[in-house]
């Protein structure tokens, strides 16, 4: 995937960031307990693999595309992150992540994208 692609879809993907797609969100820290949610999404537009490490006593989850690690929600951690890069079953982010927040993700990402490229388009 082209990492100019993939910046654009990070991008839009904090844009849809809400306490509707985490119990955790916090204006200040938007990224905080987005992790299951946005892999999952991601996986499923993008394809690749899910990968969980520890930080701070919790699971920190995130994705492996075309073998590049791809980690939308690092910031919300103030120390650097040591990756173990342990695979993870989907199933477990699946019990974490409520389908409401999962569909209001798509939801929002899919019309903000649309909007996004429509105005690319029409520059």
């Amino acid at each position: 995937m082209l990492r100019n692609q993939l910046e654009q879809i990070l991008r839009v993907l904090e844009e849809c960031w809400s306490e509707e797609t985490s119990s955790d969100y916090t204006p200040d820290l938007p990224s905080r307990g987005q992790g299951a949610v946005t892999a999952l999404f991601l996986q499923d537009l993008l394809g690749g693999e899910l990968l969980r490490t520890r930080v701070d006593q919790e699971w920190h989850y995130y994705n492996r595309i075309d073998g590049e690690r791809v980690d939308c929600t690092v910031h919300q951690y103030r120390e650097r992150v040591v990756y173990a890069d342990e695979r993870c079953p989907r199933t477990e982010l699946e019990a974490l992540v409520k389908p409401e927040e999962s569909m209001t993700l798509r939801r929002e990402f899919f019309h903000r994208w649309l909007v996004t490229n429509s105005n690319r388009a029409s520059s």
